[in-house]
């Protein structure tokens, strides 16, 4: 944890400020790539007694005046320092941050070696990293102006409408909110007054104040708990971390409400943590509908405003349940009851660039410190929080089965090297899903790759459509008539000729979602295709757009990729189809094999839902692989309970903590050759350095990348030689270099 210790001296600001050391000090965390803190000096004549933690300063540092974070009052002076610079403004009257968040995020820029300002910079919305006093929350509202007062209301006898709501406004000294006028008026109505000047839209100071769980009122869903439902509701609600287990479609989400309906009796607040925004507008409108209480959203979809607004009802207690992706996990909560991480094992909790945090790990940490239940609820739990349930570190809540008669899906194989596929499906695949269709269901497709086809290949030179900022191919997207990287972004126009030997033979290889879409249509005419990836929810509302269309239930083929297996409740799918999930058996990442698994049985769990039995159809080239056995005729623990025993062997987490530090620069000898010197001398027992070696995609968006591990069986041990290798890449000229250190990296190593 950063100290005093080692707060950095400031060198003299140009003009010749003053030398004067004494004062109050204070401790900043600025955002700049430096892992320590700064002293600034309090202004004269400041009262000290009104400066604590988390209050926000403007601070000179260099030729820059920046937005920083008090952690620490009335520190003693750094030992070497000179000149201790004076704070230019404080921002803040009161802290913006309670202290459990400071501790909080403390604790993330030590343990991943990061900056502390820019950590405190990644967990604040935006809002709070401009220079500027807190933004007051207000409401906008349509108030009655001095002639609507004055005016005869039965001149607007012809306008009845009008009338009513001049009316209303009359007798409502604060104006209505603009929800409650939609409520009653057409935007004609309220328009038409504003025209006439009897009316005007203002914005009033919101007063924002906890939540009364007196006026909670329940609408509960016509279900009777399981026995194991109801052994799992009793013990997450005491504090400890559990790990909900259940099968696909086992009646998680009715634990979460029953567990969130517990804390908010007791005027508490739930935080539910989602992997993906798609994710939220179902969730959020079930848990909107089960409570009356204030429901509020943090996640990337929004705007800056609307995220602070959400985030100061969470902060004041307003908000009663908050749902949000993996930065959610940074939201101060005035009166904390319990934190839930649905889907834990998603691989989106975990931030891949800046401060790389896990928010899964982090809501373990959170709930412990603040003595809450933590839920980590997932169908296919990832082997790191497996590992810590079936060592009693976690508790181990399961939920073997679906509510009432519904059953699992049946599995079948489909082996492709005896019915192979034609636009990505197998006679007998296209077979089953007439006659799903036929029946009146929906049938969903899966493949885990958008576009048309990931290679473009000239059959007369061999010339492949290469992305020249990094080492992969270019994905066709027929529709638009590009070449996209999926990697960088970078995009070209679709030639139709060879850019090499100038033939006019470019064929696509290989299938994505786009690809058998079109396949789909010319075999499927009379059923609607509806594709859900990254390409068609680009638009904010296009996911639920498209969600409401398969909702409806008509028979429909739904082809999409992971966006689609994430915990949706389609009642109307009762086939699922697994185009191919062959690449994930041969990965050179260790976690591989783990997420094909996961992808696996999280997509065929859409299938069958309700009264209606489902099937899942997986194409495939090798039927005999081991983990088709493991799954479907004993389940996925018992694929768990295999993969530790390879990872045992193979000294990989669960069993040896892993921390990965990557280099990047425009030449390849560059980046070696810095990690090559940053681990020399780093002799700490236990400790493994592997490497350096070139990243597994050498090159990409212009930079080529190297990598080294650090393994170990203590994690002491592995931090010690972490400290080491940062001092010691701090030392050397970073000229050319970006260095970014990934503790318990999940992908790519």
């Amino acid at each position: 944890m950063p100290t005093s210790d080692n707060i950095a001296r400031h060198d003299a600001p140009e003009g010749g400020a003053s030398t004067d050391k004494t004062g109050i000090i204070v401790n900043v965390a600025v955002p700049v790539p430096l892992r320590r803190h700064f002293a600034y000096r309090v202004p004269d004549g400041y009262d000290i007694s009104s400066l604590e933690p988390g209050m926000r300063v403007l601070v000179s540092f260099g030729r820059r005046r920046l937005t920083g974070w008090i952690t620490a009052v009335d520190v003693p002076p750094p030992y070497d320092a000179i000149v201790i610079k004076p704070i230019d403004q404080i921002l803040d009257d009161q802290p913006v941050l309670p202290p459990d968040i400071i501790s909080l995020v403390q604790w993330c820029a030590s343990y991943y070696h990061h900056p502390p300002g820019e950590a405190f910079s990644t967990a604040v919305p935006a809002t709070l990293r401009k220079p500027q006093p807190v933004p007051v929350a207000v409401k906008k509202r349509l108030v009655c102006t001095e002639t609507g007062q004055q005016t005869d209301i039965g001149a607007l006898r012809k306008a009845p409408k009008q009338q009513g709501l001049l009316s209303s406004l009359r007798v409502a000294p604060n104006g209505l909110e603009k929800a409650e006028v939609a409520a009653s008026y057409s935007n004609a109505i309220s328009t038409g007054l504003i025209n006439r000047g009897f009316a005007s839209w203002t914005e009033i100071p919101e007063m924002i104040i906890p939540f009364d769980p007196a006026t909670l009122s329940v609408q509960h869903e016509h279900m009777t708990l399981s026995g194991e439902q109801a052994a799992a509701i009793e013990a997450a609600s005491k504090p400890g971390t559990h790990l909900l287990f259940g099968v696909t479609g086992s009646g998680k989400t009715e634990v979460y409400l029953k567990l969130i309906e517990h804390v908010l009796r007791q005027g508490q607040q739930a935080l539910v943590l989602v992997p993906e925004i798609g994710l939220t507008p179902q969730t959020i409108e079930r848990f909107r509908r089960r409570f009356s209480l204030p429901v509020v959203t943090m996640h990337s979809g929004m705007t800056d405003n609307e995220r602070f607004a959400n985030w100061q009802k969470a902060r004041d207690g307003s908000a009663a349940i908050i749902i949000g992706t993996r930065s959610s996990i940074f939201i101060p909560l005035k009166n904390p009851g319990i934190l839930i991480v649905d889907e834990e094992h998603d691989g989106s909790y975990k931030q891949n660039d800046g401060l790389r945090y896990s928010a899964r790990d982090l809501a373990v940490l959170r709930g412990q410190r603040s003595g809450v239940p933590v839920v980590l609820g997932s169908a296919t739990p990832s082997a790191e929080s497996f590992h810590n349930a079936t060592n009693e570190r976690y508790q181990l809540l399961r939920l073997t089965t679906r509510p009432g008669s519904i059953q699992l899906p049946e599995q079948r194989i489909v082996d492709l090297t005896q019915h192979p596929a034609e636009g990505g499906l197998a006679s007998p695949t296209e077979t089953l899903m007439r006659r799903h269709l036929d029946a009146g269901n929906q049938v969903l497709v899966f493949q885990n790759r958008r576009g048309f086809s990931p290679v473009l290949m000239c059959l007369s030179c061999n010339w492949r459509a290469q992305c020249n900022q990094c080492d992969a191919q270019l994905t066709l997207h027929r529709r638009e008539h590009r070449l996209r990287c999926h990697h960088c972004g970078s995009q070209l126009p679709e030639p139709t000729r060879c850019p090499s030997c100038n033939e006019q033979q470019l064929i696509p290889l290989g299938l994505g979602t786009e690809r058998i879409e079109q396949h789909l249509t010319t075999r499927f005419p009379n059923h609607p295709i509806i594709r859900v990836d990254r390409d068609t929810t680009r638009r904010k509302s296009a996911f639920a757009e498209l969600r409401a269309q398969i909702t409806e239930g008509t028979p429909a083929i739904l082809v999409g990729t992971q966006l689609l297996a994430k915990g949706h409740h389609f009642p109307g799918v009762t086939l699922v189809v697994i185009v191919d999930l062959d690449a994930g058996f041969y990965s050179a990442d260790f976690k591989a094999t783990e997420r094909t698994a996961q992808l696996l049985t999280q997509v065929g769990g859409r299938a069958g839902r309700e009264e209606r039995e489902g099937t899942v159809m997986i194409q495939t080239h090798f039927p005999n692989e081991a983990m088709f056995s493991k799954l479907i005729d004993h389940g996925y623990e018992r694929f768990l309970t295999d993969l530790f025993a390879e990872r045992a062997a193979f000294a990989l987490p669960p069993y040896r903590f892993i921390a990965a530090a990557r280099a990047e620069s425009r030449q390849p000898e560059t980046a070696l050759g810095f990690l090559k010197r940053s681990t020399q001398g780093i002799n700490i027992p236990d400790v493994d350095i592997l490497g350096p070696l070139p990243a597994n995609m050498e090159k990409r968006e212009g930079y080529y990348r190297a990598q080294v591990l650090f393994t170990s069986h203590q994690r002491m041990q592995l931090h010690e030689a972490l400290t080491r290798f940062m001092h010691q890449s701090d030392e050397l000229s970073r000229s050319g270099v970006r260095l970014s250190l990934d503790v318990d990296p999940t992908d790519n190593i």
